[in-house]
């Protein structure tokens, strides 16, 4: 005993001896390339509430208050709760968002950096953590007042809970993995597609039970504690989940006065996804073979992963060719004999770490291409994450093959590189963020200069921007062209401006001449930090 004791011993020794110093060296760098993340995204929040959903976020803060859509529905608490902490710190209402966006963040790396360690070391982890983390049009998420900045975070943390619970099937991870998912649906509903990973697990630990039920006919008397143990935690596991959303739930319906009026505006609010301004596939004239190639070419690709950047394409390219060559250049396994259907479709579905992670993401991103606005990439940024996780991954295990050292080494290279120049356009569009007037921002500059009295201003959705702006304009928001030629009968006196997104809506119902419109203005900002209202332009109706 003591000889395998001083073996083991010295065994550890030697590993310290050998990486201890290069695994100190890779934490240390991790540990200050995230005080820069933070630090540098701390110095850049944006100060902007310029849609209709930030404004909500706004609001709030002030005033939690559904009816009056401070925020929408179904309210998103514990955004709400992290934004007011952050009071404290920060007074500006959007800046305050964005700092409990950018904590909850930073903090996602050690989820990311966890789930990588599965299949890679710790220097490879972090690697792939911090090409996960510092994808440009997410960190712009992470220092903006938008939901889906610690949506994103948390969401990792529950992944990595859910994954925890499908290699356990404990009671206590079951909880981490419920309680992770609460704290997900309490700060954005719409990811509850990847409360797949829970049913997953349960329903893995059904099959078990069924199975030891056959298998203990040999002893049964042994096996029935156990079975009534297994029994037990299906029976509890359900209810525990249902208490963590029941949690943030209670909250809601304490503040609007109950459960049913709650209710009756989560689903009016569900709904809204389905028709004109939710922009779900049964609100938008596009057919779907181009819905399907806008979501995935650019929402998820162009866009969500590569921030409109021909240079982050490039790296992530020669990284996926590099680790295609060196996995080609690797052992074959040995050949196993064909799987039947059903042992095929039992192992697709089994609560593995990879199942765990691909097949919610598949079930959110059949919800995002069919129930969320096409029009905004934001939707897709999970997805973008988790591809930029699984290409991180896949390179960087290729790396640890029999293959020839110099392709290892450029593999890896390009693995760094890509982090290094995701780090830089990250910075640069956050910068931009922060500093960039949003266009709707200068139509509200210039609407300031107008006559009051005399003006009257026709919107859709920039109306919620200008009203908390305060523009002593009236801006009026307006959907049908009959009832616009109604309204400006009635005031003939008043000067008629509206902007571009009115009169798109104006003539897919009817012809309206160039001769009635004189183009006023055209105010412009990033298209990928505002894909909707990045060009505002304003028009002066002729009567």
């Amino acid at each position: 005993m003591a000889v395998e004791g001083d073996r083991k011993s010295g065994s550890r020794d030697q590993r310290v001896r050998n990486g201890g110093g290069r695994v100190w060296m890779g934490r240390t760098f991790s540990l200050l390339a995230l005080a820069v993340y933070v630090f540098y995204g701390a110095a850049h929040l944006s100060p902007w509430a310029a849609s209709w959903d930030a404004v909500d976020f706004v609001l709030a803060l002030d005033r939690f208050d559904l009816l009056a859509m401070q925020p929408h529905a179904p309210g998103y608490p514990y955004f709400v709760l992290g934004g007011r902490l952050m009071r404290a710190f920060v007074r500006q209402p959007a800046q305050a968002l964005g700092l409990w966006n950018l904590l909850v963040t930073a903090s996602s790396a050690v989820p990311i950096f966890a789930l990588a360690r599965r299949w890679l070391n710790a220097p490879a982890a972090a690697l792939t953590a911090a090409i996960a983390l510092t994808l440009p049009m997410n960190a712009a998420l992470a220092t903006g007042p938008m939901s889906e900045g610690a949506a994103l975070a948390l969401l990792w943390w529950y992944l990595w809970a859910v994954t925890a619970a499908g290699e356990r099937r404990t009671t206590l991870a079951w909880t981490g993995a419920a309680f992770a998912f609460g704290l997900l649906m309490g700060t954005r509903l719409s990811y509850a597609p990847f409360g797949l990973g829970l049913l997953m697990v349960w329903l893995a630990e059904w099959r078990s039970d069924g199975q030891s039920g056959e298998a203990g006919g040999r002893l049964e008397s042994a096996a029935a504690p156990n079975r009534r143990r297994r029994l037990a935690r299906l029976a509890v596991w359900p209810l525990i989940a249902a208490a963590f959303q029941l949690l943030w739930l209670a909250g809601l319906a304490a503040a609007e006065g109950g459960f049913a009026g709650m209710l009756s505006l989560i689903e009016a609010f569900a709904a809204g996804h389905f028709t004109e301004w939710g922009g779900g596939v049964t609100a938008v004239s596009m057919p779907f073979g181009d819905r399907l190639l806008q979501f995935l070419g650019d929402n998820v690709l162009w866009t969500g992963a590569f921030a409109r950047t021909p240079a982050l394409l490039g790296l992530t390219a020669a990284l996926l060719g590099f680790a295609v060559v060196l996995h080609g250049l690797a052992d074959a396994p040995a050949p196993r004999p064909p799987a039947s259907l059903r042992e095929q479709l039992r192992r697709a579905f089994a609560p593995g770490p990879a199942a765990l992670l691909a097949l919610p993401a598949l079930a959110y991103g059949a919800w995002a291409l069919l129930g969320q606005n096409i029009a905004k990439p934001r939707h897709a940024a999970p997805l973008a994450a988790l591809l930029a996780f699984a290409l991180a991954v896949y390179a960087l295990r290729a790396c640890r093959g029999p293959a020839l050292r110099a392709p290892k080494t450029a593999a890896a290279a390009l693995a760094i590189a890509l982090a290094a120049a995701q780090s830089l356009t990250a910075a640069r569009l956050v910068g931009l963020q922060a500093a960039q007037r949003p266009a709707v921002y200068q139509l509200a500059d210039a609407l300031r200069t107008e006559p009051v009295q005399h003006t009257v201003l026709y919107t859709w959705e920039e109306e919620r921007v200008l009203g908390y702006l305060r523009v002593p304009v009236e801006a009026r928001p307006i959907y049908t062209y009959d009832y616009f030629r109604a309204e400006v009968n009635a005031d003939p006196a008043a000067r008629i401006l509206l902007t571009d997104s009115v009169l798109r809506g104006f003539r897919l119902q009817t012809d309206i001449p160039d001769s009635r419109l004189r183009k006023l203005a055209a105010f412009r900002s990033d298209s990928r930090l505002d894909p909707v209202y990045g060009t505002v332009t304003l028009y002066e109706w002729i009567r």
